[in-house]
């Protein structure tokens, strides 16, 4: 039913374009349209390549990888990481953290535009696919390189080497050596959150949404027009 009575699919991703494509939607009846790195508080970089901590943003579950974030940790005592997200759903996760992770709760406004600046670092650690995470393109948008895993959309986000790095899902020992190399290189740190930026203020910008938004909206109706005749 559902494929009779829609013109045009809109997805986050090209990840998610091959899913439907598997689900049995024609290639031809969709388009993408990511996510928009929308205006914030922190959407001019301070100091990109400084920052004193590793950080994780986003929800404390099991399939954001958590568990994985928390083991880096305590591979690397010598650093600081710092978690912002509602921590309820895993309480354990807090109680059993290491002492070098810090938990700051549900962030929003000025205080993520500031746990932002105090990050050196991104990680996105999730197991499960993600849709397009909105956190990635606040920490390009904050000049931040992200370490993300190799799962679903996210290597569509995340330019390996360019504007992060990525790593294998719960390859934890990979996750260690990925943060080791970009804590130890802070002009690496610069140069990929300078380039992340540049991907988040053309890339995912309000303008290419508006241009991509329209596009569908327009082969929706040339595609009505057609059906009509």
């Amino acid at each position: 039913m559902i494929r009779e009575n829609v013109a045009v699919f809109a997805v986050l991703s090209e990840f998610q374009r091959r899913r439907f494509v598997d689900g049995g939607i024609a290639p031809d009846r969709i388009e993408v349209i990511p996510n928009m790195a929308a205006a914030s508080a922190h959407e001019s970089p301070s100091a990109p390549g400084g920052g004193h901590t590793v950080s994780f943003v986003g929800r404390v579950s099991p399939e954001k990888g958590v568990g994985d974030f928390l083991a880096a940790a305590r591979a690397l005592p010598e650093l600081r990481f710092a978690v912002a997200g509602d921590a309820s759903a895993m309480p354990e996760a807090v109680a059993g953290a290491p002492v070098n992770v810090s938990f700051r709760g549900f962030l929003s406004g000025e205080k993520l535009a500031e746990f932002y600046r105090e990050t050196r670092v991104l990680v996105c650690c999730s197991t499960w696919f993600e849709g397009f995470p909105n956190v990635l393109l606040e920490a390009m948008n904050a000049g931040r390189p992200v370490v993300a895993t190799r799962i679903g959309a996210l290597p569509e986000i995340v330019d390996d080497g360019v504007t992060g790095l990525l790593y294998e899902p719960g390859n934890v020992p990979e996750l260690v050596e990925k943060l080791r190399r970009l804590w130890a290189d802070p002009e690496l740190c610069r140069q990929m959150g300078m380039a992340g930026r540049r991907k988040a203020t053309t890339e995912y910008s309000r303008e290419r949404c508006y241009e991509r938004l329209m596009r569908v909206y327009q082969r929706a109706l040339a595609l009505g027009r057609a059906e009509a005749l």
